[in-house]
């Protein structure tokens, strides 16, 4: 096998071997092979056609995926994606090159059988594999292959004739070859690369040469240019068409997560950040169904420009945790909803009629149930009135016990009686002191309790209040119930057995309602009798010694019976 640089022949053998192979000249090629395809360029072709793909590819990553981080692309990646553009078109010039060197070589690029052996004239590079190389020749209909120790050949065969002949004079050519006889003018005609010693005076003496490339390679500055420019045209279009097709995505979703994640994606509109975000998050604070939820979202939106919209939010929330609250009909809840939501009642001015509603309707009530005089409802609507402006409210029962006209006295006649059975069983041991506390006490229990069920407890309440001095009314701070009373007693009646006296106790009493308001008190006198049950003590069912207590509990419960009866209606009567 021998190498032979073409452009380093001299021109009248390189002149010779173009004649030769385009079968202008002696030697003529026996067989040629067919045109070999362009392996080189096609692979730089390749490789360039994988650089556009991978740029592609790059271009694709994330695109509208609002999942991505690479929804819209960093500038780290426009480098990489200018990078494989150019690439690309290196590799395309490359091929481009890889061709051209081809096509420009003066011969035809192709395998050669001469009569000298197989001349492999693919490149500039020209090999010649001499008979003296052959291992095995191989004929069929329609090719012939040629193996040699550097390389094997096939050659098109036009008929099963030329086969044959191929195999007979490849004998003889072998033999000629190898045979140190040869004069040198057989072995000219037979190698198309040696000099037969002819020179053409018509043609130039130097040899010729490879084509050089520009030096200046416009095609090549402009192209990777070309690539720069496009990289980064491409970058600015796919981010621009990727964040409308994000944005598309996050109103398709319209959702919190959907909005977020076109912001967190590097979205910029406006829209998103200032109107849709903050309605979606509104949305989903509406959805929890509760005024706190609203609450938390406007304190994280100080200046949102859907204030409008969390207002609207907000007011239908308060209005449905106040019809909740009008539902317990208690004013307990309103009060509860009151206190609770006290910065946003200017949304709800419902919350006024519902107390005014309310409150009617414990008049109402009040009406129905106990068909009160004109004078009773006006006073029940008073206490009403007090109750809603000062909750917790309570009317106080107080006792004020005055000097007895009649105890003193009488009590020297009772002294005076054969049947007086000491200082023990005088009345003022039962009806002054602790025995009278005792009895304020339980009265003032018995009342509180009786008209703690004219009105709902939580928005009135009657409860006993610390006795009074005897003297004159004081003024009251709170709504207040003044008993103020004394004991008389009369007509003794005497027991023989066990023998005693004991006197008929009245109770006296004059008893004005009064509430802290622009309105005089309300008052009532009552005066009643009360005889000793002088047939129980000498039946031995009433002890002696509790005979006035029996007396004072007797005119205590007719008192509160005769003062309620007005307030709780038939029940009491």
């Amino acid at each position: 096998m021998k190498r032979i640089e073409f452009f380093s022949l001299a021109r009248p053998v390189q002149e010779r071997f173009i004649a030769a192979t385009r079968g202008h000249g002696s030697p003529a090629p026996l067989l040629v092979s067919r045109q070999p395809p362009p392996l080189v360029a096609i692979g730089w072709g390749l490789l360039s056609a994988a650089a556009v793909g991978a740029w592609i590819a790059v271009l694709r990553l994330g695109y509208g995926n609002l999942d991505s981080a690479l929804a819209l692309q960093p500038k780290a990646l426009l480098g990489v994606e200018v990078a494989l553009l150019v690439l690309a078109v290196l590799l395309a010039l490359q091929s481009r090159r890889a061709l051209r060197k081809r096509s420009r070589l003066p011969f035809v690029p192709r395998v050669y059988l001469f009569p000298i052996g197989v001349i492999d004239a693919r490149s500039e590079q020209v090999v010649t594999h001499g008979w003296d190389e052959l291992r095995e020749l191989v004929v069929g209909t329609n090719s012939a292959r040629l193996a040699f120790a550097g390389g094997s050949f096939s050659f098109p065969l036009t008929s099963a004739a030329q086969g044959e002949e191929l195999r007979a004079r490849s004998t003889e050519y072998r033999e000629r070859v190898a045979d140190s006889g040869t004069a040198e003018k057989d072995l000219v005609v037979m190698d198309p690369l040696r000099d037969n010693g002819f020179r053409n005076p018509f043609s130039p003496t130097d040899s010729l040469r490879p084509p050089r490339p520009a030096k200046l390679p416009l095609l090549a500055l402009g192209l990777l240019a070309g690539a720069g420019l496009l990289g980064v045209g491409a970058f600015e279009l796919r981010n621009r068409s990727g964040e409308r097709a994000i944005y598309a995505h996050a109103v398709l979703q319209n959702s919190v997560e959907s909005y977020r994640a076109y912001l967190a994606r590097g979205g910029k509109r406006p829209e998103v950040s200032e109107l849709l975000l903050p309605r979606a998050e509104l949305r989903e604070a509406v959805a929890l169904g509760n005024v706190e939820a609203i609450e938390r979202f406007s304190d994280t939106h100080p200046a949102s420009k859907i204030d409008a919209e969390v207002k609207t939010a907000l007011q239908a929330a308060l209005r449905k945790e106040l019809a909740a609250a009008k539902a317990k009909g208690t004013i307990t809840a309103l009060r509860e909803f009151e206190a609770k939501y006290k910065a946003h009642l200017a949304l709800v001015p419902e919350l006024a009629a519902a107390r005014v509603a309310y409150l009617a309707g414990v008049l109402d009530h009040f009406q129905k149930a106990v068909k009160p005089s004109k004078g009773l409802w006006l006073l029940a609507r008073r206490l009403v009135v007090y109750a809603d402006k000062h909750p917790g409210a309570k009317v106080a029962v107080r006792f004020s016990q005055q000097e007895s006209h009649t105890l003193e006295k009488n009590e020297h006649m009772l002294g005076a009686s054969a049947y007086y059975g000491g200082d023990k069983t005088l009345p003022s041991h039962f009806l002054l002191g602790e025995s009278a506390r005792s009895g304020e006490r339980r009265a003032g229990a018995e009342l509180s309790a009786a008209l703690d069920r004219v009105f709902p407890n939580d928005l009135l309440r009657f409860e006993a209040g610390a006795p009074v001095p005897a003297g004159p009314a004081p003024h009251f701070e709170e709504p207040t119930i003044f008993v103020s009373y004394r004991f008389e007693i009369s007509s003794p009646l005497v027991s023989k057995k066990p023998r005693g006296i004991y006197s008929a106790v009245g109770l006296v009493a004059t008893t004005a309602l009064t509430i802290p308001d622009q309105e005089p008190a309300q008052e009532s006198k009552y005066t009643a009798w009360h005889a000793p049950d002088v047939k129980r003590v000498e039946a031995g069912e009433l002890l002696p010694e509790n005979v006035y207590n029996d007396l004072v509990a007797r005119a205590w419960s007719k008192f509160i019976a005769k003062y309620t009866a007005p307030w709780i209606g038939a029940e009491a009567k």
